[in-house]
């Protein structure tokens, strides 16, 4: 129904007490939701003779928005109405985002709010049967049919979700001894790829634009120019550069020039928190009750190493709480939330991107970018630091986008929620050219990089109808005639020599290989690779530290033979590559490395200590064959 008319009332925050008093808050109030107060006071407000007077005129209140003057202190209400007459609402007061708390929003990071009124803009529309008793529609209860069970999944995430309320607050998290600290702990460590060295744990994660294509088009983007008629970034990137070449003398930084010119330049709107660490979010209303969804979170510091804190690190720590929040619940259960992480501290700029699966997931997509106005006549790094902001302002409307039309994904009963995984869920069968959708059923590592997982392919059904619920019918249906699949994200590979070797008996047969890069250049040369399911246990997961027994290593030395003889050098012989099948037979199952004999490929760097000592290879050394024996003898 189409509101066409608003009234304004104002109100006080009095918890029963007489007006203008005010109450500390506890601590259940404090964390309550402020949509809900908004909802309240609408209700409360419709028996005030402001809004008696709209059902006389045959108009109803329907929702309501909450407003906060940018001047604090008590005033009448015929005060607020006098000012309102002499300048626009917007000039009055700021409108409270959505979905957060009352201690978020109001509360300066005490629990106590201000000595100020609060504004309500009534939305009304003629009164109808379809009308009447309508209100804004609230979050889902965690006891509906429609949430999802309590995988082994979940129960780690929501088990995460309640050490970080109880836990310390991003500031605290983010100076280095809390940073350590976290980063030890495989339950809570921030998958950013830093780790304690006296105590190490696996922070890696599979590249985060697997997740979400806005990641991809951000990267992709970074590569381009910005148009010449782009005049309002250019200027007010250049506005920027300015302001950031300034010392910071103040005690706090002036997050609220910053915020305006962030939402210049990318075309969003930025609010800051008044909680602990008045961190800055974009928010977006979603389709989940009053549940708000973080399209870019930001941390300011005036100066690099001013606070003891990494803003890129502290504001991770913020993505991951705000996210955590309980009146977030139902947004989390389905979704791992992408968001754009921003760090400014002095005049250093970095851009991440975060996406919560049972951990967070931070990753850097650029370097630090100089903000300094450090040289006369450099109109390029104007438009170089332009063209960060550029592709960023592109690629959170896809996030807008996103959350405007975001519903909840179908889920297969009794797998885990997609929520957890790639977004990824389909391929071309290279035998047949029919798309394959599937369904993940688990990742085949334990480590939260592992970029292997075991799916099922999908029953083709017609789209269900648009409807408000979905029916116990819509749930996707498993093909129960085909056999799993095996999925894997790769960066290098080798499809002739895998071809081969699968046709053989060799190695599991090829079923599907999807380009990433060509369909959005973005993801760069990352590829989705479908394989078939074999039955058995890698040499490592069988044997462990054992010696083999000699029919399993004289079938490893006929598979590689077949492959040398084929022009090809297996460049990663360990055991966990290696298969042993139900049958016994054995097959090789990670064609990364391979490579054509004196084809000129490398090592990669980065390469672990084990596969350094059972090749003899270097970084970036060049492979051959001798790599492959000595690996052999290794095995």
């Amino acid at each position: 129904m189409k509101v066409y008319k608003f009234y304004l009332h104002a109100f006080y925050i009095t918890l029963g007490a007489p007006s203008g008093t005010l109450n500390p808050l506890a601590s259940s109030w404090a964390q309550a939701s402020l949509d809900q107060l908004t909802d309240d006071l609408v209700d409360l407000g419709k028996e005030s003779p402001l809004v008696k007077l709209l059902r006389f005129k045959g108009l109803v209140a329907l929702t309501g928005n909450l407003y906060r003057p940018y001047r604090t202190g008590l005033t009448s209400f015929q005060t607020i109405r006098t000012e309102l007459a002499q300048q626009s609402l917007d000039d009055h007061a700021a409108e409270v985002a959505p979905g957060l708390t009352i201690q978020e929003a109001l509360c300066g990071g005490g629990n106590i709010p201000p000595r100020q009124p609060l504004i309500v803009v009534f939305g009304s529309a003629p009164v109808s049967s379809s009308s009447q008793g309508l209100k804004r529609q609230r979050a889902a209860s965690t006891d509906e049919e429609d949430v999802t069970p309590f995988t082994k999944k979940f129960k780690e995430f929501e088990e995460y979700k309640s050490r970080v309320l109880n836990g310390p607050t991003p500031s605290q998290a983010a100076k280095s001894g809390g940073y350590i600290r976290i980063q030890a702990s495989p339950g809570d460590a921030l998958l950013d790829g830093r780790f304690n060295p006296q105590e190490p744990v696996d922070t890696t994660a599979p590249p985060i634009e697997l997740y979400h294509v806005a990641f991809a088009q951000f990267s992709a983007l970074l590569r381009d120019p910005v148009p010449e008629d782009e005049d309002v970034i250019l200027r007010n990137t250049a506005a920027l550069i300015r302001s950031r070449s300034e010392i910071e003398r103040s005690k706090v930084p002036r997050n609220a020039d910053i915020c305006m010119l962030l939402e210049l330049i990318l075309g969003i709107p930025f609010v800051q928190l008044s909680n602990d660490d008045d961190y800055i979010l974009s928010p977006h209303k979603t389709n989940f009750g009053v549940a708000t969804a973080a399209v870019a979170c930001v941390e300011v510091k005036k100066e690099m190493g001013s606070t003891g804190t990494d803003p890129s690190v502290q504001a991770s720590f913020s993505f991951s709480r705000f996210y955590c929040q309980q009146q977030r619940d139902d947004l989390t259960a389905h979704s791992n939330c992408p968001t754009f992480i921003i760090g400014i501290a002095g005049p250093w700029l970095v851009i991440m991107g975060g996406v919560l699966t049972t951990r967070p997931i931070v990753q850097r997509l650029s370097d630090y970018l100089w903000l300094g106005n450090s040289r006369v006549m450099d109109e390029a790094q104007v438009k170089r630091v332009a063209r960060t902001f550029y592709a960023l302002r592109k690629a959170t409307q896809t996030l807008k986008q996103h959350w405007k039309s975001f519903t909840r994904p179908s889920i297969v009963k009794g797998f885990d929620h997609p929520r957890f995984f790639p977004s990824f869920d389909r391929f071309i069968d290279e035998h047949t050219g029919n798309v394959v959708k599937f369904a993940y059923v688990k990742a085949l590592e334990e480590a939260p990089s592992c970029v292997t997982f075991l799916v099922k392919k999908l029953l083709a059904v017609e789209a269900p109808s648009a409807s408000e619920d979905e029916d116990e019918d819509d749930h996707p249906t498993v093909d129960k005639d085909s056999s799993s699949i095996v999925i894997k994200f790769i960066r290098r590979y080798n499809k002739e020599a895998h071809l081969i070797m699968g046709e053989k008996g060799y190695a599991p047969k090829l079923l599907g290989y999807r380009s990433l890069g060509e369909e959005s250049p973005g993801y760069e040369d990352l590829t989705l690779l479908a394989m078939e399911y074999v039955e058995g246990q890698t040499l490592f997961d069988r044997y462990q530290n054992q010696k083999l027994p000699v029919h399993i290593k004289d079938g490893v030395k006929e598979a590689l033979r077949v492959l040398n003889d084929a022009g090809y050098i297996f460049a990663d012989l360990r055991r966990p590559n290696v298969m042993a099948t139900s049958d016994e037979k054995v097959q090789l199952i990670d064609f990364d490395w391979v490579c054509e004999k004196d084809g000129g490929m490398r090592y990669p760097f980065h390469l672990s200590e084990d596969a350094r000592k059972r090749s003899g290879a270097e970084d970036n050394e060049v492979i051959t064959l001798k790599h492959q024996q000595k690996m052999l003898k290794e095995l």
